[in-house]
């Protein structure tokens, strides 16, 4: 059945034995979409649609409790632990490595709200790449993963075409060593640079997806994204959209603000009319741009920042989301919900160009996110530590039975650390969360193309 998107792997066990009271998961939430009621499950992320005057579980035949059951909308009514067995999940070793693999800094273009201005510009060295494909040889080696998926990251990867091929090559060369399963290869490109030819080699190396960055319609974008050899930075690129969506997954990232929000309907037009649109290989992914101010700095930019319970945020999300059903364009919502931290789960890396290695993708050059560096190993014991905090300090979460909880797993630590000076401890927003679930499931569940019902 469709409509069973899941947010995690784990899924409830069922059993019918004797007459075994059951009671609805602590993370169900009920939404209106359309004047349907949609049971949406937090941990799962399951949806089916039920009808709107059911409100007691009992009301449900025994074969429909049972497929709730297996969804995980139902659990044990003995089952007091749920909140703390979800903490357990989000902290348990994932066999799935995510490395975020930095080839480069350096970048054609100067975006003014560009995290990696406060870094020195480089291309990762000869010695350093072989250095890191060492490194990320031993930890297979060490059967501490089974799955690997790659995001090669910048700057501008292209510019150092060299190094990018042959970690293309080496990724290959450790996938089929140590038997692992094939995962996804991003690569993030501004698309400036390189032509069909060289784009069919990568992805003839194993590069599945493609991902390029708008700001907005075409004089916001070229407004932010300058470039000393391209005057129409936005045009060049949406020309170059087909070829791109030709050769391998297409996700256009849609970093906006609360001020350029409004120049989204232009450029969806504008993505609208790009030939060589192919269903399943083209998706938009909104995601806010947030310049988080430093400790101690209490006023944010109205127009350049949200704050991170901003209700404009969801409504922004919202305004994204229809625009791109009315236009027939997919969405990726990922951004929606940044958290839970992925660093929490030991499996989680960012490769700087110098070899450093941290725990999170924002955090260039950040000692309080530093996992050693490929020359020296990488050093797990402050990742274990900040393991056993943050189950600490999610126990206030389980106590109040907080219904988020799956999907925040104590807000992110990067955030954290900028608005209050510490890493540790829970950023909470829930309300942010409380408006922005509607928007998420809504249209999550209209754009589906099978859907599960309970009538």
């Amino acid at each position: 059945m469709g409509g069973e998107g899941r947010r995690h792997s784990r899924q409830p066990s069922f059993k019918m034995a004797g007459k075994q009271k059951q009671r609805d998961s602590l993370f169900n939430h009920r939404i209106d979409v359309s004047g349907e009621s949609v049971l949406f499950n937090a941990f799962t992320g399951n949806m089916v649609c039920v009808p709107g005057g059911l409100t007691n579980v009992m009301d449900f035949n025994f074969d429909q409790r049972r497929r709730l059951a297996q969804l995980g909308f139902l659990v044990d009514s003995t089952h007091e632990d749920e909140a703390m067995s979800i903490v357990n999940t989000l902290v348990t070793h994932s066999r799935r490595m995510y490395l975020i693999f930095t080839v480069a800094t350096s970048c054609d273009l100067k975006c003014s709200y560009c995290f990696e201005n406060r870094t020195r510009r480089s291309i990762m060295s000869a010695e350093t790449l072989d250095l890191s494909l060492r490194w990320l040889e031993k930890q297979f080696a060490k059967k501490r993963f089974s799955d690997l998926d790659v995001i090669i990251f910048g700057g501008e990867p292209l510019l150092a075409p060299d190094r990018l091929m042959s970690l293309l090559n080496g990724l290959a060369n450790i996938r089929e060593k140590h038997d692992i399963c094939k995962g996804a290869i991003l690569l993030t490109t501004n698309a400036l640079i390189g032509n069909s030819s060289l784009f069919k080699q990568l992805c003839k190396l194993g590069v599945t997806q493609v991902q390029v960055s708008f700001d907005g319609d075409a004089s916001v974008t070229n407004a932010r994204r300058k470039s000393h050899k391209v005057t129409d930075v936005y045009h060049e690129t949406l020309s170059r959209l087909p070829m791109l969506a030709e050769l391998s997954e297409l996700t256009i990232k849609l970093n906006f603000t609360p001020e350029t929000v409004k120049s989204i309907p232009m450029f969806m037009d504008d993505l609208s009319r790009i030939s060589a649109r192919k269903e399943k290989n083209f998706r938009i992914k909104p995601e806010p741009i947030v310049r988080y101010r430093p400790y101690g700095v209490e006023m944010i930019n109205l127009k350049e920042e949200f704050g991170s319970n901003d209700p404009r945020l969801a409504e922004s999300f919202d305004l994204i989301c229809r625009l791109a059903e009315e236009r027939n364009i997919e969405v990726d919502l990922s951004a929606v919900f940044n958290t839970p931290c992925m660093a929490f789960r030991g499996s989680s890396y960012l490769l700087e160009p110098d070899g450093s290695l941290r725990s999170c993708i924002s955090a260039f050059g950040m000692d309080s996110f530093s996992l050693g560096n490929v020359r020296g190993g990488s050093d797990h014991s402050g990742q274990s530590l900040a393991l056993s905090r943050r189950v600490r300090d999610l126990k206030g979460c389980i106590e109040g039975r907080c219904a988020f909880l799956p999907m925040c797993g104590g807000g992110c630590p990067y955030e954290k650390e900028l608005a209050t000076g510490k890493k540790n401890g829970i950023l909470c927003r829930r309300d942010y969360f409380i408006s922005a679930l509607p928007i998420f499931v809504g249209s999550a569940w209209r754009t589906a193309k099978h859907k599960l019902f309970f009538l």
